[in-house]
């Protein structure tokens, strides 16, 4: 119940489910993103139609097949399979359907978004991402380059919040280029049914090709290699963890998503130099910074164009916090209360005394 003017009744803000709710996921985190969206919708009080990515359809298989395991009634998660363009068409064409989840590349966002807005239904968009990562003076190297190495083999870099663009303070720039690809060098690459693996292939031929052109394209433009910056697809879709030191501003890396083992480095000045160039990209979905300022960590994630920043380490968030992105990354929330609250419709009650 909420205060009202009104003299003579009351307010009530009651929230419901939205509805059922068409999904569809991507081939990079094939469990966890069909069960986040699953979980939030079904705490919500909706039903579920999942599609996901063609390429790794059995992991939501199994994500479906354990809910009815548990005693799921049927019809509450439901699969399709097929053709990505008819399915994406049916199910937000239905009138039957009532909300819209879509994580994946930009492009494709962009066309649900806009098969959406036809039926004036709402959506949910996780797209891309290009992460900076803004290191100042005083940041702990050690700590720094631990995080660093770990967090761009994770999944052979093929994650929208992987750390990206590394703005670099100039005084210690060149030390942590050194150390971040001695680090890299050493990584091994290998199968994932090696326990010894630090990073297994890329996910395919697609990403594989887009590698090399990206990295000729820094370097041409001025960019030194550090680590890395070949493949070998003779067995697998394997690539060297990559890194390219000094990239220019007008590097194609500086705005493409590589979505892939590359990071670049870049130096700064100054703190007023280094926002504006971190948030100079369409994509706003996570950035990092590092220092040991108290003064500079309760300042600049106000003024950094993202959903998500993290200090003094890596990852973005928790299974229990909001996950999301603003600009071209999308809107709405993966994570937390919000991601529930994203399957819910608001109803004002208004009654008389």
């Amino acid at each position: 119940m909420l205060p009202t003017a009104l003299v003579d009744g009351s307010t009530t803000v009651i929230e419901e489910p939205v509805g059922p709710v068409a999904t569809f996921t991507t081939w990079n985190y094939p469990l966890t993103v069909p069960g986040r969206k699953v979980a939030a919708a079904l705490a919500a009080g909706c039903t579920v139609v999942i599609k996901s990515a063609e390429e790794t359809p059995a992991s939501a298989v199994a994500l479906a097949r354990a809910l009815d395991d548990a005693g799921l009634p049927a019809g509450v998660v439901n699969m399709v399979f097929g053709d990505p363009v008819a399915i994406s068409s049916a199910l937000i064409s239905s009138p039957l359907i009532r909300k819209v989840s879509f994580t994946g590349s930009l492009a494709v966002g962009r066309q649900l978004a806009l098969a959406a807005a036809e039926e004036v239904k709402p959506i949910m968009l996780e797209l891309g991402g290009h992460a900076p990562v803004i290191v100042f003076e005083d940041a702990d190297l050690d700590e720094l380059v631990a995080g660093a190495v770990g967090s761009k083999l994770h999944n052979t870099g093929q994650s929208c919040g992987s750390p990206i663009r590394f703005f670099v303070h100039s005084s210690i720039h060149d030390e942590f280029v050194a150390r971040y690809a001695a680090a890299l060098d050493a990584a091994r690459v290998g199968s994932g049914l090696d326990p010894a693996t630090e990073m297994g292939p890329l996910a395919g031929r697609r990403r594989f090709d887009a590698m090399k052109p990206l990295i000729d394209d820094a370097i041409t433009k001025g960019a030194t290699l550090a680590a890395g910056g070949t493949g070998d697809d003779s067995v697998g879709y394997y690539w060297r963890p990559t890194l390219l030191a000094d990239v220019p501003d007008d590097a194609d890396l500086m705005k493409v998503e590589p979505f892939g083992p590359i990071a670049v480095t870049t130096t700064f000045e100054d703190e007023e130099e280094v926002v504006a160039r971190a948030n100079d990209v369409e994509f706003g979905l996570a950035a990092y910074l590092f220092t040991a300022s108290a003064d500079r960590v309760l300042r600049l994630p106000r003024r950094l164009d993202v959903g998500m920043v993290t200090i003094n380490r890596f990852g973005v968030g928790a299974r229990d916090t909001f996950f999301g992105g603003r600009k071209k990354s999308g809107f709405g929330s993966e994570g937390g209360r919000e991601a529930v609250e994203e399957y819910t419709v608001k109803k004002l009650v208004t009654q008389g005394l």
